[in-house]
């Protein structure tokens, strides 16, 4: 899979290790219209004026990324491309034969491999969740390049703050790191984040709506991305048991939600 690093050169394409917020979110997207019988948008990155739509979850259902679980790893490799910067070939759900022929370059190209990669859809009510069991077994398009099947998805799980020092089962705001830990090992990202607009509603029909998003365009985001067996002293949304979603990286990613 490679979820490319932005800002990036159009000749070194490198990737994240782990699954961004907003790729979950137009993933997921995409696999509930899937499941429910709906045919796929098509997807392009041509500007809004030209006629472009973003297709993501409701802004009421906060995804915080996916973490690799098993063994990972980035295989660097050479490959042909195309040298136009605007081509958007490779981003498109459906691809067809073309008659004319591309200009070719030659490229530097990251793919990032896992076994598998756990993320979560935060919610309000559990009633906002309904429905996502019916996304199991369901696989698409991910990314730049890749593709990935929804395995397994639990009931809602109720979560309470606490504040505590944890492994984080998710992503981090580089912000939210107390002096103390800041010898614990983490990489760094730049990210981008969804900016809703403040006509943004719960989108009829839910997830599962042919509806494009209310999205305006795009915030930065900073990301650390937590070695394996790092801890954290943060306040965290827990579970009881193993999960420890750190608040502060919620509230980043809520930064471009519609004011309510």
């Amino acid at each position: 899979m490679t979820f490319r690093v932005i800002p990036g050169s159009n000749l070194d394409i490198a990737t994240y290790p782990f699954l961004p917020p907003t790729t979950m979110s137009g993933y997921l997207r995409r696999i509930a219209m899937m499941a429910a019988g709906e045919e796929l948008p098509k997807a392009t990155v041509e500007t809004k004026e030209e006629g472009a739509h973003y297709y993501a979850l409701p802004p009421h259902l906060l995804t915080t990324g996916a973490i690799p679980i098993g063994m990972k790893g980035i295989h660097k490799t050479h490959r042909k491309g195309p040298s136009n910067f605007k081509h958007f070939g490779f981003s498109q759900i459906y691809r067809k034969k073309i008659d004319k022929q591309e200009n070719i370059q030659l490229h530097t190209w990251e793919y990032f491999f896992c076994e598998s990669m756990v993320g979560f859809v935060l919610a309000e009510s559990s009633e906002h969740l309904v429905g996502f069991k019916d996304c199991e077994g369901w696989g698409c398009k991910i990314g730049k390049e890749g593709y990935a099947v929804v395995h397994s998805v639990s009931e809602p799980i109720a979560l309470q703050q606490v504040r505590c020092a944890a492994t984080p089962s998710t992503l981090l705001s580089p912000e939210s790191i107390e002096l103390e830990d800041l010898y614990q090992p983490i990489e760094f990202y730049g990210l981008f984040n969804y900016q809703w607009s403040s006509k943004s509603s719960n989108m009829p029909g839910g997830p599962a709506s042919t509806q494009p998003s209310s999205i305006e365009g795009y915030i930065p985001l900073s990301v650390g991305n937590p070695v394996s067996g790092a801890t954290f002293t943060l306040d965290y949304l827990h579970d009881g048991e193993d999960i420890f979603i750190a608040l502060s990286w919620i509230q980043a990613l809520q930064r471009g939600l519609p004011k309510k």
